[in-house]
């Protein structure tokens, strides 16, 4: 997921036109413009989700996904 700034100065993702904010417990460490493998705390509404950050996208895997996409989707 990638955590940017919203129109309301929330820092926020999105997954399945659901906003994604970083849970309490990790807000520390998402900055906007971050990328994070993330698991998602659903439970607590349907209206908005909650990120508990795995793994930061280094810009390197950034930029490997960008290239490689198309083949990453074709495999799955």
């Amino acid at each position: 997921m990638r955590f940017e700034i919203n129109s309301k100065a929330d820092l926020c993702s999105n997954y399945k036109n659901v906003t994604v904010y970083p849970h309490k417990d990790y807000r520390h460490q998402i900055q906007s413009g971050d990328s994070w493998f993330c698991t998602l705390d659903t439970y607590s509404s349907d209206k908005a989700y909650f990120a508990i950050p795995v793994r930061k996208f280094d810009d390197d895997y950034r930029r490997f996904i960008d290239n490689n996409m198309a083949v990453i989707i074709l495999r799955f």
